[in-house]
């Protein structure tokens, strides 16, 4: 919550969370990892890099959109490691950040094991 509260506060036009263990700029937006943790969403990335479940990915993601939405900027979501996630994980988590009202989505082939057809089929 830290990163969301710092980004609005440098007058950005909007804030893109990133569910990721990376934490980069870009595009007028700053991209934050919800509470300064690094959270992938692939079963890999949550037992080798930091250990949460995923009712603590969304709760955590809820909680910063909801923060972003409040003070009226743009908010972004975005999933990193997505197409070695499992799906039903996968789509519980933007089925929760749809609910609260992200402006936009993001889905990430981190490390590139998606083909065209897998990201066609997904989105």
């Amino acid at each position: 919550m830290e990163d969301a509260k710092l980004a609005v506060e440098t007058g950005v036009d909007g804030v893109d969370v990133v569910v990721s263990p990376v934490n980069r700029t870009a595009y007028g937006f700053l991209l934050i990892r919800p509470s300064r943790e690094k959270i992938g969403t692939s079963s890999y990335l949550r037992e080798h890099s930091h250990g949460k479940d995923f009712s603590y990915i969304i709760r955590t993601a809820v909680e910063v959109i909801e923060y972003v939405k409040s003070t009226g900027k743009e908010i972004r979501f975005s999933s990193e490691d997505s197409f070695r996630s499992d799906l039903v994980d996968l789509l519980s988590i933007y089925q929760a950040v749809d609910k609260v009202g992200v402006t936009r989505v993001g889905i990430a082939d981190t490390v590139g094991v998606a083909t065209p057809r897998e990201v066609y089929d997904l989105v």
